[in-house]
């Protein structure tokens, strides 16, 4: 068999290995889009789930605190705000790890120190703001 023969008969099965080619990188390409999305809509829905859930709990906060001043007691509620950091703290702390009996409570003494400090920060916001109204 010659050269000349060899280069006919691969020709004939160019097409064939094209297509075949084509169809391989079109779907890697597809795979990769897909894979994106995927994890995009994984991280988007997280999101609402701790938006929701922070939402819920704070409206919770706030009916209780409603219905303790409706009794007479004195009653605090911190911001939106500090729920959805206290959300988002807490489900990254458990999202990222493996949970055993061992590492959950330093885990949750983690998520309840970032908490207490936003918290604290907001109670001197609001001391510094109450006494700048009492002043004027």
């Amino acid at each position: 068999m010659n050269a000349v023969e060899c280069i006919s008969q691969t020709n004939q099965y160019l097409p064939v290995l094209s297509a075949f080619g084509g169809s391989f990188v079109t779907g890697l390409f597809l795979y990769l889009i897909n894979n994106t999305n995927k994890k995009y809509d994984e991280k988007k829905h997280h999101r609402e789930l701790v938006l929701n859930t922070a939402f819920e709990h704070w409206k919770q906060g706030t009916h209780v605190a409603i219905e303790k001043m409706k009794s007479g007691q004195k009653s605090k509620t911190l911001p939106l705000d500090t729920y959805i950091i206290d959300m988002t703290v807490f489900s990254e702390q458990f999202s990222n790890k493996n949970i055993t009996k061992e590492n959950v409570i330093e885990t949750i003494e983690n998520v309840r120190e970032i908490t207490d400090m936003v918290a604290d920060y907001y109670l001197k916001k609001n001391k510094k703001s109450q006494s700048a109204t009492n002043q004027t």
